[in-house]
């Protein structure tokens, strides 16, 4: 694995996207949003390519949104093995978006993103970053870890 960042990832589903915008839409031509590119390129990084989501999927959303964004998805979401539910939440923290899951049918789940950003001054304009929930979730977390006992957590606060 490379462990090279580049700017727009290995994955860059924006560009996918707007490549085909002109074909999905030959009559009304549409014009994806910054909204739309930082969904496009997390779904893309978190599928290893935004072309594993079912194409019908991806013509039915709507790029041109500066709100929210919602797509279908047909995958599993798991923490661990398969991890796509972990990668979700991670890449929402690094990408700076809320997104909602909610059931659509009996295989498939609907994914809706609204826009975020770091003005911590308005809540509805505000997501923390991955390092941000990272330490919130520990200084809030009230239950001891898996393997943990209440003598290791004595001995750290000493």
């Amino acid at each position: 694995m490379n462990n090279l960042r580049t700017k727009h990832g290995d994955y860059e589903g924006a560009r996918w996207i707007k490549y085909m915008l002109p074909y999905w839409y030959k009559k009304d031509p549409k014009i994806i949003s910054p909204l739309g590119e930082r969904v496009a390129n997390l779904l893309g990084e978190l599928f290893g390519g935004i072309y594993h989501i079912d194409e019908s999927a991806l013509k039915k959303a709507e790029w041109d949104n500066n709100y929210n964004i919602s797509i279908r998805v047909s995958k599993n979401l798991a923490t661990y093995d398969f991890s796509y539910l972990t990668r979700l939440v991670f890449l929402c923290h690094h990408f700076r978006l809320r997104v909602e899951v909610a059931p659509l049918n009996f295989d498939n789940l609907t994914l809706l993103f609204h826009d975020r950003g770091d003005d911590k001054k308005q809540i509805h304009k505000y997501h923390p970053s991955l390092d941000e929930a990272v330490k919130n979730f520990k200084e809030n977390v009230t239950i001891l870890e898996y393997g943990e006992t209440n003598e290791d957590t004595a001995t750290e606060k000493e």
